[in-house]
């Protein structure tokens, strides 16, 4: 009753064109809605790695030379992607996958006369395969999101 109701309100001398063009725009609306919301979270993870590759890198800058310097630094690295309120290593339940890895996520190096660290992500997407079309990599479904630093090597260190 309440759908007729609906389709006499939209109906005009057309016919049914204007429900017809709200069905077929609307799931438009939501794709693109959704999609400026991914959008704005991995804008929000790239901020994160980032600061994490910076704080990583300045550690390991302003202690090289000392004993376990690159391991400290990779735990700073660390402490801003998981002291992040949006970007948390949680396990995919259907895939048993981390998003983000100490272990294997983390590269700190001496590069010349800088301190390098790079810190990567792996968001997931919620749409498999879609990662082939925005850039990702065609055997995984998430897309690695990389902040990459480097600090000058202070002489003292």
């Amino acid at each position: 009753m309440i759908f007729l109701r609906i389709c006499k309100f939209y109906k005009d001398k057309n016919g049914s064109a204007p429900v017809v063009a709200t069905v077929l725009l609307f799931p438009l609306l939501i794709v693109l809605i959704y999609s400026g919301v991914m959008y704005g979270q991995m804008a929000d993870v790239s901020s994160v790695v980032e600061e994490a590759a910076r704080a990583g890198a300045r550690y390991y800058a302003a202690h090289f030379g000392e004993k376990k310097a690159k391991d400290e630094a990779g735990k700073k690295a660390k402490e801003v992607v998981v002291g992040s309120v949006n970007v948390t290593p949680v396990k995919e339940i259907e895939k048993k996958k981390l998003t983000f890895n100490e272990k294997t996520d983390i590269k700190v190096k001496k590069d010349g006369s800088y301190a390098y660290c790079e810190v990567t992500y792996h968001y997931p997407t919620p749409v498999k395969k879609l990662t082939r079309l925005i850039g990702g990599n065609d055997l995984t479904d998430d897309m690695k999101i990389t902040g990459k630093a480097y600090f000058k090597i202070s002489e003292g260190g």
